[in-house]
């Protein structure tokens, strides 16, 4: 498990709060509850934090009543983008209000990014969009009324508004349809300009698929899937910058009173593919010589990268939703090291594929002993080639930056990773990574320069596998850190840093 706590992540459904009282003041509390919950008490309102800087560490939203005789502000969680929370109660009244992010070890290392004043109203939702770059946020808020259950006597309704957070188009015409119906059969449901959020619209009870349009076009540049909402709820649907692999400008973000933000892509969007080759030389591949082709074919698609090289990226391309078969050959040869496995690219996604190689001691007859001829040594061997598929990073911060771990070494249970600052050891660092054989993990590290080292232990033995010193500034990316043999290396092993994202073909 990671112990590495430069930021506070968010799990829907899942809250941490910070309750305090203020001296003279009555209890002002933040906690995760819906809108009609019985004990919310009559002069009480809420408060939503949604994140959409796709450039912003994880937000944490601090509110004060300006008694001075209170020691501290009470804080939500940090919400990373593109996500928010739930609605959270809260007494009514005016508050000073900070947006900060953790910037260090402990909870109290904040570094503000805004400061302003807040205002929770009786049975509103005060709702506070983060937006555009975090060096010049633009901080909105929104006062949401709480909306009835009511029903008409024919059809059980929810309630809906929309907000306007793209930036590439004026003004977008939002259209609706059935879940059974097309483009042809939606109606107009709102046009709206950037920031503008909407009245309130009651629908009934359904599955409805949503068209965006830019302005001035007549057909939609989106078309989400088929989205259910539930009678009685209150949702906002918030259109937004599509920062992911597809072609579509638009996304959609479904905001509820429980739940953190809920992306909907365009429907047909694009997906995003790279491949890695972790394929070690080996002795029983005796003639691999470390240069994969790969084919990845779909019922009417198919798309090669050709001569892939030991501990190298393909290049990025573009292709379109579906499920895919895996193949990997030598070069000019119809020798395939694996066949036929299942590659799931969804609408919008950004995936990378890492082929590694797996060996495993036999035991043919079962009893146990891998060593029948007791000369000290495995008697024989079995390798196959293997794929492992993870979804990139889309974040996209320039203070805290997402790195995932690959560990492609199989001789170990675990790897420990230390990530030691300045005035630091290995001893005293706080900041470490476990790595679990070919089981990804993610972690995140804020602007600074590391001295990484990546233990392996043998009984009591700690063993330094390798150590690089890395720096993460403004311009780093979210990262690989892929942990592989090397069999060049004075250890066998090695650690390769690798950016997430490349530019597709």
């Amino acid at each position: 498990m990671l112990s590495i706590p430069p930021l506070l992540k968010f799990c829907p459904g899942q809250y941490h709060f910070i309750t305090l009282v203020f001296t003279g003041l009555a209890l002002v509390s933040l906690t995760g509850c819906n809108a009609d919950d019985d004990d919310q008490s009559d002069d009480s309102g809420f408060v939503q934090l949604y994140n959409i800087s796709a450039n912003a560490p994880g937000v944490i939203l601090s509110l004060d009543q300006g008694n001075e005789d209170s020691d501290d502000d009470f804080s939500t969680f940090a919400v990373s983008y593109p996500t928010s929370t739930g609605f959270l109660s809260s007494e009514t009244g005016t508050f000073d209000m900070e947006l900060s992010w953790q910037d260090g070890d402990d909870s109290d290392d904040l570094t503000l990014l805004h400061e302003g004043q807040l205002t929770v109203t009786q049975e509103s939702v005060a709702l506070v969009v983060v937006a555009e770059d975090v060096a010049a946020l633009n901080v909105l808020t929104y006062q949401i009324a709480i909306e009835d259950d009511d029903t008409d006597d024919s059809d059980e309704l929810f309630n809906l508004r929309f907000l306007n957070m793209q930036t590439a188009h004026e003004r977008v015409d939002i259209y609706y349809s059935q879940a059974n119906q097309t483009f042809n059969e939606a109606v107009l449901l709102q046009q709206s300009s950037y920031t503008q959020l909407s009245d309130n619209h009651k629908l009934s009870d359904d599955d409805y698929i949503f068209y965006l349009v830019a302005e001035d076009d007549s057909q939609p540049v989106y078309q989400s899937e088929a989205i259910s909402f539930l009678v009685g709820y209150q949702y906002l649907l918030v259109v937004r910058n599509n920062t992911g692999a597809g072609s579509s400008p638009f996304t959609l973000d479904k905001l509820s009173r429980t739940n953190a933000a809920f992306e909907y892509p365009d429907a047909d969007a694009e997906a995003q593919l790279q491949v890695y080759n972790g394929i070690v030389e080996h002795q029983l591949l005796p003639t691999y010589a470390g240069i994969v082709d790969v084919k990845i074919t779909g019922i009417d698609s198919l798309v090669k990268f050709d001569a892939l090289t030991l501990g190298e990226f393909s290049q990025a391309t573009t292709m379109n939703l579906g499920d895919f078969s895996v193949n990997l050959t030598l070069p000019d040869s119809d020798n395939e090291l694996l066949a036929n496995h299942l590659l799931t690219l969804p609408a919008n996604s950004d995936k990378t594929v890492f082929f590694y190689l797996h060996e495993e001691a036999l035991d043919e007859d079962g009893d146990g002993d891998f060593d029948e001829d007791g000369d000290g040594y495995v008697d024989e061997f079995e390798i196959t080639a293997n794929s492992l598929v993870v979804e990139n990073s889309q974040s996209q911060s320039i203070y805290t930056h997402a790195v995932q771990i690959i560990n492609l070494i199989d001789d170990f249970d675990a790897l420990q990773l230390f990530f030691v600052r300045h005035g630091e050891t290995i001893e005293t660092s706080t900041l470490s990574a476990t790595a679990t054989y070919i089981q990804p993990t993610e972690t995140s590290l804020t602007n600074n320069t590391y001295k990484v080292y990546l233990i392996g232990q043998v009984d009591s033995s700690q063993l330094i596998l390798a150590s690089q010193e890395v720096i993460f500034d403004e311009t780093t990316g979210a990262q690989f850190l892929i942990l592989e043999e090397n069999s060049g290396s004075p250890s066998g092993y090695q650690m390769n840093w690798r950016e997430q994202k490349t530019a597709a073909d």
